[in-house]
């Protein structure tokens, strides 16, 4: 982990998707796939599978990062930014 506190193993996690799942099935399924739970890390928590559109809406990602609240958007680019650029 960095000191400020971003999770650099999520970095080599991330891939492009088409779409994210469109239902409870198969978000199971995606999860499943990503086993983000097998993956060795030194962050503060666990990893979860996350699928998200990036902050300039132009591609859509997968990747297993700590549980995090998204609550307003400069802070969804501040994680973004720290998941893919650090």
């Amino acid at each position: 982990m960095h000191d400020d506190g971003t999770c650099i193993e999520s970095r080599n996690t991330v891939t492009t998707v088409d779409q994210c799942p469109q239902n409870l099935s198969s978000w199971i399924e995606r999860e499943e796939i990503k086993n983000c739970a097998s993956i060795a890390h030194n962050c503060s928590r666990a990893l979860d599978y996350h699928c998200v559109i990036n902050p300039w809406q132009n591609e859509t990602i997968e990747v297993c990062a700590p549980r995090t609240k998204i609550n307003a958007s400069k802070f969804w680019i501040l994680s973004y930014r720290q998941v893919i650029h650090s």
